[in-house]
């Protein structure tokens, strides 16, 4: 019989609930975020504490320079995240992947255990490899082969003496070489993944930069996976969101937006990713710690768009393969400081596609869907 891996331990699919698919409670970007700090101009450590008043310029991508803003330490954290999640189970709420994997993970593996407890939210936490620039020391020389048997011996045994287990595998990949190939490095993570994905029946969660990925590439991607045995149910393509105005990888300011009258928008790559059996998750809601959108660097895509994509999805037939969350990666998140927390989705998310006929297709994708794919 299918289970589901919690970091208390395993609970059968018909008790996981409602469920963010993507989310972070103990993350730790300052090391990935340390090549957007040229792109701001020098800031006085003032402006970058976490303040009333600094809240809507920390928001608009400064919590990037933002040490307050990224940090996870301190005795009072484990706490702070139990009250974010509080309005959240009030809303409903019962479970939430923890995406945070090596060269992510800010906190002791033990701390989930305790977020968990504390909150009554049951945690699903997954094993894998972040970006290449921020691969912990100790593992920067792994290839493929040293990567599954690392990945498999935390899925055996758990994460050192913590006794948490996880319960999906994630890879990454940030960017392309000149030649628009996958990094070296991450490929070895995808490769390592897909193995024991295939040998074991388990999810696969790939967290895609986009841009510079597309939606070609994904496809690709995709592809690649099955071809090494990957079942397409056990496959999972987060942040999809950025490919509804950046289709195929291009890079777009917010100056382009002006001059092309406002954002493109795009369902074509995402058909062709479901199309392939995969399932695709919308799980940027209410984040107000998204990349630099208004330094000429990039633009994103708001939750009234994203929503407008998943509708259009959703009257093409593919439900059953969206999941939603909120990618909450740092305090700039939290309602505590000005943010949303975990709660866009159950509210903003779940009213507007009520209103729009949707209600029952609003619970396949954050009750049914996860269950199906969270189950091995």
């Amino acid at each position: 019989m299918k289970k589901i891996r919690t970091v208390l331990g395993d609970i059968a699919p018909k008790d996981l609930g409602t469920t963010m698919i993507h989310e972070h409670v103990t993350a730790d970007l300052s090391e990935a975020m340390k090549g957007t700090w040229g792109l701001f101009p020098q800031v006085s450590s003032e402006m970058l504490s976490l303040e009333t008043r600094n809240f809507k310029f920390l928001q608009s991508g400064a919590w990037s320079i933002s040490p307050d803003a990224m940090d996870p330490s301190g005795d009072d954290y484990v706490d702070f995240i139990v009250r974010e999640l509080e309005e959240y189970k009030e809303l409903g709420g019962k479970a939430m992947c923890e995406c945070s994997v090596y060269g992510l993970m800010g906190r002791p593996y033990e701390d989930l255990v305790e977020i968990s407890k504390k909150s009554d939210i049951h945690l699903v936490c997954g094993v894998g490899m972040y970006w290449d620039v921020v691969r912990p020391v100790k593992f920067k020389n792994m290839g493929e082969v040293e990567l599954k048997a690392l990945f498999e011996s935390d899925l055996d045994n758990g994460f050192g003496d913590s006794g948490v287990r996880p319960g999906f595998l994630k890879a990454t990949f940030s960017g392309l070489t000149e030649d628009g190939l996958p990094l070296p490095g991450e490929l070895d993570v995808f490769r390592a993944c897909a193995c024991i994905s295939a040998e074991r029946g388990m999810p696969l969660m790939f967290h895609i930069n986009m841009p510079p990925w597309g939606g070609d590439k994904i496809a690709e991607l995709a592809k690649r996976a099955v071809s090494m045995g990957v079942d397409p149910g056990n496959l999972l393509f987060c942040h999809v969101f950025s490919l509804v105005n950046h289709p195929a990888g291009e890079q777009e300011t917010i100056l382009d937006v002006i001059k092309n009258h406002g954002q493109r928008f795009s369902i074509e790559p995402h058909k062709k990713l479901l199309d392939l059996g995969v399932s695709i998750s919308f799980d940027n809601f209410g984040n107000m710690a998204t990349a630099v959108s208004e330094l000429g660097t990039g633009s994103l895509v708001n939750d009234y768009t994203t929503v407008s994509a998943i509708y259009e999805l959703l009257k093409l037939g593919y439900g059953g393969q969206i999941m939603l969350g909120h990618d909450f990666v740092c305090k700039i998140c939290a309602k505590a400081y000005g943010g949303y927390g975990y709660t866009r989705v159950p509210t903003f998310v779940r009213d507007t596609l009520g209103q729009l006929g949707y209600a029952d297709a609003y619970e396949r994708m954050v009750v049914q869907n996860p269950a199906e794919f969270l189950a091995f």
